[in-house]
């Protein structure tokens, strides 16, 4: 018995030293903003930097302010219709900028700041005639090499406000707090604003994807879509499928960060759908510490270890969808549960894609999903900034519901909701092919049939670089979007299916 108990204790000590892990490893800051500068992208910047009096300037015309450039950073202005960053090996200085509302400048910081813990310092100050409100607070220290402590200013002036957020360790702060507040002293909130867009026509933009799995591929081209759902209870889609008559081509289901391989991935691959599965950072209210944080932190590596090993054995591909609805303030890995700082998030998607591709598990492909609508909508949380960079997304996900006519909002077709959200993120993410990771429509103030049948017509003639659509099919409170639910929408999705752009059966050997 003691001899079995020996040869059980070295295999597993076996298999834990097979897979790779980054507990211990250096991540690098300034690797990671100097690619998200480098990222592709067809929006203009908005901004110019000119030398005048023997300085450097950097202007924003899309907020009308500039400010004199130190010679100590590095600048990103390759998202200037959204931040501004100045960054080197110690520290990363990024300007924001919203109008403000009438008297919302207290209800602005308050929803700023109102969940973080552990603020160190709180004041206004005067700098240069701007009236400036100050807040430092920091946060546990991940890996050795961390930058932990976060200095936070508000700068008013009338109706303008720019925060600008400092990040950097405990050793170099106050150096790069002196610099911060020498360029706020050369702010300029009078610069002209000028609006400079692209005009071009974007359904000439589409990528095709074809991707590989171990026996299996996934081609879809411009002229094909794959349609899938969400259910509550997984097997519920066998029960639209008999509804249906026919097949769908994907289905998506969810699973926390702490949770061990599920074999129902394998089971939707050997009924030849493409598994799109959605890790989530759920952290349990009692945990003083994120999941976000854990999982940076290696704590997490024996569950991801059970998907690495079971997905490299698929014959197929799977999609791993990551913290989706990131920029909304519901999730536990928003900006509430990490600091305010987006690059917490980044580094959670990135562990997971290196721990993946460092234990060669090579039949995974990775997508970034925000909602449409950031919440709080302020510049410091568009979603652009939780982007970990084109080296690590495959697919951009996008998601947008039609709530119906509520006291928050009107019924919305397929164009509402997607026309704009689309051409943005076709310009931000110009080589990345798109899924719409979740969505639906209720029937409440319109016709969720009518919407199904004026949805496929635009995925076939608008909508092209879309390849894979996911309805959630699952009442959420008063919200009902179960199409189980309605004979009208099952009949209009059943004449959709048929229609031959349609892909049923995606794996090719």
């Amino acid at each position: 018995m003691k001899r079995a108990f020996v040869f059980m204790l070295i295999i597993i000590l076996l298999f834990k030293a097979t897979i790779n892990t980054y507990a211990n490893s250096t991540f690098s800051y300034y690797d990671l903003w100097n690619k998200n500068k480098d990222d592709i992208s067809l929006k203009k910047s908005g901004t110019e930097i000119v030398f005048l009096n023997n300085k450097y300037k950097l202007i924003n015309y899309n907020f009308c302010y500039s400010f004199v450039l130190p010679k100590t950073y590095i600048i990103d202005n390759s998202r200037g219709n959204i931040y501004v960053r100045l960054f080197n090996n110690e520290a990363r200085i990024d300007f924001y900028f919203d109008f403000l509302k009438k008297n919302n400048l207290n209800n602005y910081i308050e929803d700023t700041t109102k969940h973080i813990n552990n603020i160190l310092i709180k004041e206004n100050k005067k700098i240069n005639n701007y009236n400036v409100h100050f807040i430092a607070y920091s946060r546990s220290r991940l890996f050795s090499s961390d930058l932990n402590y976060y200095f936070l200013y508000f700068i008013n002036h009338n109706d303008k406000l720019i925060v600008a957020q400092l990040k950097s360790n405990y050793k170099n702060i106050i150096k790069h707090k002196k610099i911060l507040e020498e360029i706020i002293k050369t702010i300029n909130f009078n610069e002209k604003i000028i609006r400079d867009e692209i005009d071009m026509d974007i359904n000439n933009i589409h990528n095709d994807i074809e991707f590989k799995g171990t026996d299996f591929s996934l081609v879809i081209s411009k002229d094909n879509r794959i349609f899938g759902t969400y259910h509550s209870y997984s097997r519920d889609i066998e029960k639209l499928e008999a509804k249906l008559e026919n097949k769908l081509g994907a289905q998506m289901f969810y699973k926390n960060i702490n949770q061990v391989y599920d074999k129902y991935t394998g089971e939707l691959i050997n009924k030849n759908k493409v598994p799109v599965v959605t890790f989530h950072f759920q952290t349990p209210s009692q945990e003083k510490e994120s999941y976000v944080e854990k999982l940076i932190k290696g704590e997490f590596d024996d569950s991801l270890s059970t998907w690495v090993e079971e997905i490299k054995k698929l014959k197929g591909l799977v999609f791993i969808r990551i913290g989706n609805e990131m920029n909304c303030e519901w999730t536990k890995w928003s900006y509430k549960y990490t600091y305010n700082d987006p690059d917490l998030y980044k580094m959670a998607f990135i562990y997971i894609v290196n721990f993946f591709r460092a234990n060669d598990c090579n039949n995974v492909y990775f997508v970034w999903n925000p909602n449409n609508l950031s919440e709080p909508n302020y510049s410091w949380n568009h979603a652009e900034l939780y982007y970990p960079g084109d080296d690590y997304v495959d697919i951009v996900g996008l998601t947008a519901y039609n709530f119906g006519d509520t006291q928050y909002s009107k019924f919305q077709y397929f164009d509402e909701l997607y026309n704009d959200l689309y051409k943005e993120n076709i310009l931000y993410h110009p080589k990345k092919p798109m899924i719409i990771g979740e969505f639906a429509s209720v029937n409440k103030g319109g016709d969720q049939a009518l919407f199904i049948k004026d949805m496929f017509q635009k995925l076939k003639t608008k909508y092209k670089n879309i390849k894979l659509i996911i309805w959630f099919s699952q009442n959420d409170g008063e919200y009902e979007f179960d199409i189980l639910n309605s004979p009208e929408s099952i009949k209009a999705l059943k004449e959709g299916l048929m229609q031959d752009f349609i892909i049923n059966s995606p794996f090719q050997r």
